[in-house]
């Protein structure tokens, strides 16, 4: 298959689930432990971004920023969401034994979530969050950078963690959306519930089935986490 570098980008609006992300690890029983050890910074502070041909979160650089420095404010909402999201983002991620930090680990190398409060395209303002997505036959990034944009979710923690968790996935997995709306992946899906990363074989797609941006129909995207941060 050929390698395929894509931007993954939501507008659709998905309502908040009402409480924090679940974990739902019970296909992984066969699964080999995880060593993990890999870290995700959760970014509220904002801060400016240059284009540059992969994902380097140490250096703020990124595909998506297009042809000029992104400048990005930082998270819009208080103490008690950021908590929150937090909180949902971590819970998420822990199956695979990561460091997830609000603490900028500078040049060391990590993930990131940017949370900022609105895209920088003034005409299209309802782009809830953005990646890039580099298929793993390109090699999976060791140090990707997902953006989302808190303003346009709303003050509404799980809707907001929902994005952060979907978009990392995409950047450091590979992983296109899905249409299971119990899985981190399907937030085009009507909301149905808490989120988990699934460990099954999903279709992909928004509104209807199609093939999956990095080949085949579907996806399995506790497996696709798990060979992004477990090795």
């Amino acid at each position: 298959m050929r390698d395929v570098v894509v931007v993954l980008c939501m507008l659709s609006a998905c309502g908040d689930d009402g409480g924090a992300a679940a974990i739902d690890a019970a296909g992984a029983i066969d699964a080999p432990a995880c060593v993990g050890g890999k870290t995700v910074f959760l970014n509220r502070g904002g801060g400016t971004f240059t284009a540059g041909p992969n994902d380097n979160a140490s250096t703020n650089t990124t595909p998506v920023a297009g042809n000029m420095a992104r400048t990005l404010a930082a998270f819009p909402f208080g103490d008690p969401t950021w908590m929150a999201v937090k909180q949902c983002v971590m819970q998420g991620l822990a199956p695979f034994n990561v460091t997830v930090t609000d603490v900028d680990p500078g040049a060391a190398r990590h993930h990131e979530i940017v949370f900022s409060t609105r895209y920088w395209d003034a005409g299209n303002q309802g782009v809830r969050s953005l990646s890039n997505i580099t298929c793993p036959s390109a090699g999976l990034p060791a140090s990707g950078i997902a953006f989302v944009f808190a303003e346009a979710i709303g003050d509404m923690p799980v809707a907001i963690c929902d994005d952060a968790v979907s978009q990392l996935a995409s950047v450091i997995a590979g992983l296109d959306h899905s249409r299971d709306c119990k899985d981190f992946l399907g937030t085009f899906q009507p909301a149905c519930g808490m989120r988990s990363f699934l460990d099954r074989e999903i279709a992909c797609g928004e509104q209807t089935d199609r093939a999956c941006v990095c080949g085949g129909m579907t996806q399995n995207s506790f497996r696709g986490m798990s060979a992004a941060l477990c090795q």
